[in-house]
This record gives C-alpha cells, sequence and structure tokens, in this order.
C-alpha cells in the first residue's frame, strides 16, 4: 500500500509499537519528531502530500537511474555539542562516520556479503556519497566539523541542539550542507531525522555521540555507524521498513521492493525471519538499513529506497548537488576585515586604520594590493607583501586618515592577490561605520576568569567633576574583552564594580601609544586615578594619495553609479583593442568587449543597468592582464 501523510501514525501509537516490542530503547526518535512538527504546524500534511507527488513524478520519469549519470557528493557538516570531554568525540571518529556512510550508501561495505540470495538481486548501489565540507558558507577552509560546548547535559527531539540560543549550534544553509548535530540524546534514543517537506533551518538529523562513526566513544550493539545511515535516509523520505502500522500489515514504507512486515526488528535474526505480514520464506528483510536489527546486521538498501533517495536530491533537496561545499577553496583568496576603527576612533586630527588580511586560499599569499577609502574620498592602496600560509592572518596598520568630528565610513577591499585573480569576491572587503573624536584612545583589556554571575561586573569612568564619561559592563565568564575609552586632556577616576565581591581575572589599562596606565590582578571594587594628554597631530603632509592607477591603466570613477571609463597613456594609447571583462561576484560575465570609445585613449562602459554592488573588471593589455575591483552605488 502507497503512504500518504494520512497513514503517519501518532507518537503514541508508535510508541505503543515499541514497547510491544520488548526491547527497552526506543531507537529512532523521527516519528515523534514528525508528531512535533505536526502539533506546531498545522500545514505539515499538505507540505507531506505535495513532497510525496514531487517525488513519485520523479521517480515516475527517471525510475531506475541517476538522472545526470553520475555520483552525487553530499557537503556535509558535523556539529559536535558538548557537555563533557568525553562528548567532544574526536576527527577520527566524526570521519569513520563518513567512510561508513560512503561505504554502506555505494555498496562497498564489506557485509554486504551477508544479504541473503534471496535479496541480492534488489540490494542496490544508490550511487550518493558525502564529503566532510571543505568549504564553509563564507567560503573559508573548514574540515567540516564544528564543535560547541554547551552547558545543556542532554537533548530531546525538540531541536533544541539546532539552535545556538537553546545551548545547541545554528545549522550552516540547509539546501547546500547536509547538517548532522552529535550530542547525548535523552530517553535511549540514538537519533532521529527529519523528513524533507518545506526544508528549513532544522533540515538534518540528530544522533547520540555513542552510536556516531565506528571508533572512539561508540557503544554496542549500535557502533557501527548505522544510526547515522538510518537517519540520513528519513532526511531522503524514506520511512521504517515495517511501515509504522502497529503490526496490522496494513501499512507501507512506500517502496515497491521492500516485504510487508508487521513491526521493527531487534537484535541478530537468523535468516529467514518470518512474521504475521510475511510468513514465507524470504520473509522480513531484517537486513535493511531502515529496520532497528543491530548495526553488524544490517547491510542493504533497496532499487526502490534509491529511486527515492534520487528523487528527493534530484527535486527538494537539489541544493546539495549543487553546493560548493565539498569544492576546496580556491588557491588565490585574500579575506579582509576592518580591525580598527570599530564603534570610535581616537585623535587628534587623523587615525591609523587597522586591517586583518587572511589567506583563505590554497597557495601561499606572497601580495596583495590593500584599497582603503574613508567616506567617498579617492581610495589610497596599499601594496602588501609577505607569505601567509593558508589560514595564517596578520594585522596591518595602514597609512593614516585624516578625520573631522563625527560620524564616518571606512571600506576596505584587497585585490590581485599574488598579482592574480581573487577566486572569491565576497570575502575581500570590510566596511565600519564610526565616530571619530578628539581624545586619547585609551584601552581597557580585560581577561576574566572563572566565577559566578560575571554578568554584573561593571566599570565606570569619571572625570574630575565627578560625571560619568564611558561605561560598560555584562560580561561574561572565561572571556577576554577589549574597550576603547577615548578620552580628551585631564585626570580621571577609573573603577570596577562587583556586587558579588567574587570576580576572577585581570585587567590592563594602556594609552594611545601602548604605555600601561594601570593593571592588577583584581577586579573587585578596584579604583584609581590616571591623566590622559592629547597625542600631538598625526603628519600627514608625507603620505600621497594613491589614486585608482594599476600597471599605467586608470579606471574612474570607482565607485561609480553607471559609467565606468578606462584610460591609458600606455601600450600605444589605444584602449579600444583591450580585452574588457566585467564579472560579478558569482563569477558570471556580465560584459564582454562592450565598451564604447570615448576619445583615442578612452572608453567608456554602461552599467547603469547592472544591480548595485561589487563587481571584478578583467582588462587584457596583450602584454598582460589587469584585474580590478569595481562598486556600483546609486
Amino acid at each position: 500500500m502507497k503512504r500518504t501523510a494520512s497513514k503517519i501514525i501518532s507518537e503514541v501509537a508508535l510508541i505503543m509499537i515499541l514497547t510491544s516490542t520488548g526491547y527497552g530503547q526506543e531507537r529512532c526518535g523521527t516519528m515523534q519528531h514528525l508528531e512535533m512538527q505536526k502539533a506546531m504546524n498545522p500545514q505539515v500534511e499538505i507540505q507531506m502530500e505535495n513532497l510525496d507527488l514531487e517525488v513519485q513524478q520523479w521517480i515516475k520519469l527517471h525510475k531506475g537511474q541517476n538522472k545526470f549519470g553520475a555520483i552525487i557528493t553530499i557537503p556535509t557538516v558535523v556539529h559536535v555539542v558538548y557537555n563533557s570531554a568525553s562528548e567532544n568525540i574526536s576527527d577520527a571518529q566524526v570521519i569513520s562516520q563518513i567512510e561508513v556512510l560512503n561505504e554502506d550508501f555505494r555498496k562497498m561495505n564489506a557485509d554486504t556479503s551477508n544479504t541473503p540470495d534471496a535479496f541480492k538481486s534488489v540490494a542496490a548501489d544508490t550511487e550518493i556519497e558525502f564529503c566532510l565540507a571543505l568549504r564553509d558558507p563564507n567560503g573559508n577552509p573548514t574540515n567540516g566539523i564544528t564543535r560547541t560546548s554547551t552547558t545543556e547535559t542532554s537533548f530531546s527531539t525538540n531541536d533544541d541542539v539546532k539552535f545556538n540560543a537553546t545551548g545547541g549550534k545554528d545549522a550552516w544553509p540547509t539546501l547546500e550542507y547536509l547538517n548532522i548535530w552529535v550530542c547525548d540524546l535523552s530517553g535511549g534514543i540514538l537519533g532521529y531525522g527529519e523528513f524533507p517537506f518545506g526544508i528549513g533551518n532544522t533540515w538534518g538529523l540528530v544522533v547520540d555521540n555513542t552510536a556516531f562513526g565506528r571508533v572512539g566513544n561508540v557503544s554496542p550493539p549500535y557502533h557501527l555507524g548505522r544510526t547515522t545511515v538510518h537517519e540520513i535516509c528519513h532526511c531522503f523520505n524514506l520511512y521504517h521498513i515495517w511501515g509504522d502500522d502497529g503490526g496490522t500489515c496494513n501499512g507501507s514504507d512506500g517502496i515497491s521492493d521492500t516485504p510487508d512486515q508487521a513491526g521493527s526488528t531487534f537484535g541478530c535474526p537468523s535468516y529467514p525471519e518470518l512474521d504475521a505480514c510475511s510468513p514465507d520464506t524470504p520473509g522480513v528483510m531484517f537486513m535493511n538499513y531502515m529496520d532497528y536489527s543491530y548495526d553488524a546486521c544490517t547491510n542493504m538498501f533497496t532499487y526502490g529506497q534509491k529511486d527515492m533517495m534520487l528523487a528527493v536530491l534530484n527535486s527538494v533537496a537539489s541544493g546539495l548537488k549543487t553546493s560548493l561545499g565539498c569544492i576546496p577553496p580556491n588557491a588565490l583568496d585574500a579575506s579582509m576585515a576592518i580591525a580598527a576603527p570599530n564603534d570610535t576612533a581616537c585623535g587628534t586630527n587623523a587615525f591609523y586604520p587597522e586591517v586583518t588580511l587572511t589567506n583563505v586560499g590554497s597557495d601561499t599569499l606572497t601580495s596583495v594590493s590593500i584599497n582603503y577609502q574613508l567616506d567617498a574620498e579617492l581610495p589610497k592602496i596599499y601594496a602588501w607583501s609577505g607569505s601567509l600560509a593558508t589560514l595564517a592572518s596578520e594585522q596591518i596598520i595602514l597609512s593614516p586618515l585624516v578625520a573631522s568630528v563625527g560620524s564616518h565610513t571606512l571600506t576596505v577591499y584587497s585585490e590581485n592577490p599574488n598579482g592574480g585573480t581573487d577566486g572569491y569576491l565576497l570575502n575581500d572587503s570590510s566596511q565600519s561605520s564610526f565616530a571619530f573624536v578628539i581624545g586619547n584612545s585609551t584601552t581597557l583589556t580585560l581577561n576574566l576568569g572563572d566565577f559566578q554571575i560575571a554578568q554584573l561586573l561593571s566599570w565606570d569612568v569619571r572625570d574630575s567633576m565627578g560625571i560619568v564619561v564611558d561605561s560598560s559592563g555584562g560580561y561574561e565568564k572565561n572571556k577576554s574583552y577589549s574597550e576603547v575609552i577615548c578620552l580628551p586632556n585631564g585626570c580621571y577616576t577609573f573603577s570596577f564594580y562587583d556586587p558579588p565581591a567574587n570576580a576572577i581575572g585581570s585587567f590592563i589599562l594602556s594609552d594611545a601609544e601602548g604605555s600601561t596606565i594601570a593593571s592588577g590582578n583584581s577586579l573587585t571594587d578596584t579604583s584609581f586615578s590616571f591623566c590622559v594628554t592629547l597625542p600631538p597631530p598625526i603628519d600627514t603632509t608625507s603620505i600621497n594619495q594613491i589614486d585608482e592607477k594599476l600597471e599605467d591603466v586608470i579606471i574612474y570613477p570607482n565607485p561609480s553609479s553607471g559609467s565606468i571609463y578606462i584610460k591609458t597613456d600606455k601600450y600605444g594609447g589605444n584602449v579600444n583593442n583591450f580585452s574588457i571583462e566585467i564579472y560579478n561576484v558569482l563569477g558570471e560575465r556580465v560584459h564582454v568587449n562592450a565598451q564604447k570609445e570615448v576619445s583615442g585613449n578612452v572608453v567608456e562602459i554602461d552599467m547603469s543597468n547592472e544591480p548595485r554592488g561589487m563587481y571584478l573588471m578583467r582588462v587584457n593589455t596583450g602584454s598582460e592582464a589587469i584585474t580590478k575591483r569595481i562598486v556600483l552605488t546609486d
């Protein structure tokens, strides 16, 4: 009988079925989770029916084949959420689970030989593989494993483990990554998956840390990684092989080549295993991954199950096929972030921008152009050179920028890493809105230890009249903080306030030159006086304004509201013979040699119909290629 949404039993009935098996552990919590979803969202039944129509249509057109005739590799991220050291499972345990998935889904598991002869003709290689993600949602390198320490001692099927706010870990984009949460599940449940209707930020699976992988912190008899295999299949729209019908033989898993079965199987039965729904040989398919048999006794999918999973991956979850998650980061990828200023910049007439350059490419980064501009002024260019290995970072202090008192915006972006084209544009720029204030930049560095009610620790700075000029609080224990306090000429009193009188930690208060004003290892009701002197103005007369000229090719204006001009007096002055291509941040080419000659050495490109944002222009002069970032604004 074909499964429909109306055939799904209630949570209470499911528990009764599992209890009637005589086995004390409810292995899978998927149906409980489904009942919770239905209780919270009346549209679930409709969504399930719509999903059924969509996947059945795909199966009708493509049954027995992989639509694109190629292996589907699914980017996977494993979120380890732990309360104790033993729950913080090793990378090796995680990797062992990925190995199990690839063996089982590709029918390369050593125990496939244990499949009874009667079922071997329907045992399928699903042509689905899994990789631990090599790049995160921001395009940065990753090992595909996140680790989150939590105060929660265990989790249930209510999805709390899937959110930072409830002690878990937020999902990576679920249409690009298969999210697996590994934690301590309560109530004896080993795992649960979420069916793929209305895919949102909870889609994925949760597995108990003792049933994940086949090495490390695993517990027999579910110690060979088959719980994760089982729960992933729920995410790909497979139901329990017995149909969750309470033993009436009226239900179905919706798969034509799995035999009817009265209930779940526990332990390791001998073949053939007969029951009321399949009383004759070959009996029930207890070795199917969608039953509850021990890990050592499950070893197969059927072709019908393969069709269902491929239908999901070619319809509602097709984003997993096109995700870049399994593709390592680009060879050249320089990431740029503003370290300072953020909220406030202190000084007399100017300030020094600080940026963090990170190499997120696979090649060692040896050079990059750092463009930085204040508000709508002409950008300046800092030519950085050095040696940064993959994931290494360097803090860079740029030449000072003259600023007036008030609000400003600093924009910084990198380009031309190692003289080439950056392979990923979205992490190349950074912007900071801040206020420039006349004063001395005084920095408070706090290192907090392990103590209760750290949120009550606070401090303030008062001038000679006792007026509070700055203050802060609401900290967390076991963390470090850096606070910038902008103070004009004068003398002040700094005070810590700790009502519980149990604060543990240290502090350093330093001036703009980095000299220590005060420091200590006590934060409880500490108070001291100090004076600051306004620093002398920064000499900016020797700072050259660097325009948009690179290798004698000038691109202007940049940013632009529409028209962009390219000019040169080199290369014979004939810009019109240059090859000019423009790409958006997705790597899509939006202009190819679409320039219009304005004069012998100037051409115009009309970008007025393109969306506002960042683009990459590549100019090939014939003897060299020049890559330049351009920005379209209103």
